[in-house]
């Protein structure tokens, strides 16, 4: 996209960006109770436009493991 690349070239903080829409995205859409743990580019701000999100999913204990499964694939499917 040229305009991404004028946006980079102009001194934009693309893995700064990119890190903040996927932390705003998680923020709003993890399930009560569950804790997030970034880990990888994501975890340490380096995202790049080809970047995965490596996550930990912690759930509280005593939490049925079919329920926190499809709180879990709900958060991965979310479009």
């Amino acid at each position: 996209d040229p305009a991404l690349v004028r946006w980079v070239l102009a001194g934009g903080d693309l893995p700064g960006e990119l890190t903040a829409i996927a932390d705003r995205f998680l923020t709003d859409h993890a399930p009560e109770g569950f804790e997030i743990v970034a880990l990888g580019s994501l975890g340490n701000g380096t995202m790049a436009p080809d970047s995965d999100l490596d996550l930990l999913l912690v759930v509280p204990d005593g939490t049925d493991p079919g329920a926190a499964e499809t709180a879990a694939e709900a958060l991965l499917k979310n479009p």
